[in-house]
C-alpha cells in the first residue's frame, strides 16, 4: 500500500496528481471491483482523501459533487469481511470527509444498510451502527434529508431490537419539524411523504408499550401540526393528512389483532 501512494505522491504537479487520482478512482467506480481486503480498501481510502483535501468553501457545488461522487464510489467498492472493520472504515471515512455532504448522506445510508443485513444476534453491533447514524445526521445540510435519514435509522434500530436508539431518532426527527423554515406550497408533496413514512414507522413496533407510543406520536403530530406554511390552505391538506392517516393506520391495527 505505502509503494503504491509513494509512488503517487512522487508527482509533484497538483494538476496531474489530480487527474492521477481520478482516473483511478473513475477506473474503480467504472469497472465495479471490490475492494475486499484492508490493503486494497487503505489505497482507496487514501486516494479517496487526497481528492477530498481538494473541495474548500471555495470550491463550486457541482465539483464539489463531482469529487463525492468519486469517492463514494470507493466507499462503495469496499467491503471488508468482518462487519467490525466495515464500521471502522466507515467511521474513518466519516472524520476524512466531514466537509462533504453528499458524502455524509450516503455513509449513514451505508451503515442502515449494513445493519440492515447484519444478523441481529450481536445487539451491540447495532447499537454501535444506529450510535454511528445519529451522531452524523445533524451535520447534514438539508433538513428534509435529515428527517428521512432519522426515519431510515430508527426504522432499522427498531428492526434490530435496538428500541432506545430508534427512540432518539424519531425524536431528532421532531426536532428537526419543529425547526422547519415556513413552507412553500409545492413543499406539500415530500412533506406528505414523510407523514406517513413516519407515522408508519412508530405504529409498527409493536414492542412499545401504548402509553410509550402515544407520548412519541403526539411529540410528532404536534410538531407536524405547528410547521409554519406560506400558503394556508397547503397547512390544512397537510393537518387532514396526517388526521387520515392514522386513522388508516388504527384500522389496520384492529385488523391485525382480530
Amino acid at each position: 500500500m505505502q509503494s503504491f501512494l509513494s509512488i503517487l505522491s512522487l508527482v509533484r504537479d497538483e494538476s496531474l496528481k489530480l487527474k492521477l487520482n481520478t482516473s483511478v478512482l473513475e477506473c474503480i467506480t467504472e469497472s465495479g471491483i471490490k475492494l475486499d481486503s484492508p490493503v486494497t480498501v487503505q489505497i482507496g481510502l487514501g486516494i479517496a482523501k487526497y481528492l477530498g483535501s481538494t473541495v474548500n468553501a471555495l470550491t463550486p457545488l457541482d465539483q464539489e459533487r463531482q469529487v463525492s461522487e468519486l469517492i463514494l464510489g470507493s466507499v462503495y467498492a469496499s467491503k471488508l469481511d468482518r462487519v467490525e472493520q466495515q464500521v471502522q472504515y466507515l467511521t474513518e471515512c466519516r472524520a476524512a470527509f466531514s466537509h462533504l455532504d453528499l458524502v455524509h448522506v450516503n455513509l449513514v445510508r451505508e451503515i442502515n444498510n449494513l445493519s440492515a443485513v447484519t444478523p441481529s444476534q450481536d445487539r451491540g453491533i447495532h447499537q454501535a451502527m444506529t450510535a454511528y447514524a445519529f451522531i452524523t445526521i445533524p451535520s447534514i445540510r438539508s433538513p428534509q434529508t435529515r428527517l428521512e435519514l432519522y426515519i431510515r435509522t430508527a426504522e432499522t434500530a427498531f428492526q434490530k431490537k435496538c428500541y432506545e436508539q430508534g427512540e432518539a431518532c424519531l425524536k431528532g426527527s421532531t426536532l428537526v419539524v419543529s425547526r422547519l423554515p415556513e413552507l412553500e406550497k409545492e413543499d406539500g408533496g415530500w412533506f406528505s411523504g414523510f407523514l406517513e413514512l413516519v407515522l408508519r414507522t412508530v405504529s409498527a413496533v409493536q414492542e412499545l408499550t401504548d402509553e410509550k407510543l402515544l407520548q412519541i406520536t403526539k411529540e410528532l403530530v404536534s410538531a407536524l401540526f405547528n410547521v409554519k406554511w406560506k400558503a394556508p390552505k397547503e397547512k390544512n391538506k397537510v393537518q387532514k393528512a396526517i388526521l387520515n392517516i392514522l386513522q388508516r393506520l388504527e384500522e389496520k391495527k384492529n385488523d391485525d389483532i382480530l
